[in-house]
C-alpha cells in the first residue's frame, strides 16, 4: 500500500503560529501534511500503519487545553 498525503489546515481554534511572531495562523491556511506511512512488515513482524504530522517550516503548534473553550 502507498504513503498518502493529506493537507491540514488552521481552524477558528487557535493552536497554530508563526515562529516569527507568535501570531494565531489565520483560518484556512495550510500549516502542515498528515502523512500515513504503510510498513508491510517482515516474516518476524507484523504490518504496521504510522501517522506523521509535519508542519510546515515557520510554524509550531501550542493548543490550549482551557475547558472554558
Amino acid at each position: 500500500m502507498k504513503n498518502t498525503y493529506e493537507a491540514v489546515y488552521a481552524s477558528d481554534f487557535e493552536e497554530f503560529f508563526y515562529e516569527e511572531d507568535d501570531v494565531a495562523v489565520s483560518e484556512g491556511t495550510l500549516v502542515g501534511v498528515d502523512v500515513t506511512i504503510h510498513d508491510k512488515g517482515s516474516p518476524d513482524e507484523a504490518p504496521s500503519t504510522q501517522v506523521k504530522f509535519e508542519l510546515l517550516d515557520g510554524i509550531y503548534w501550542a493548543p490550549s487545553f482551557d475547558n472554558d473553550e
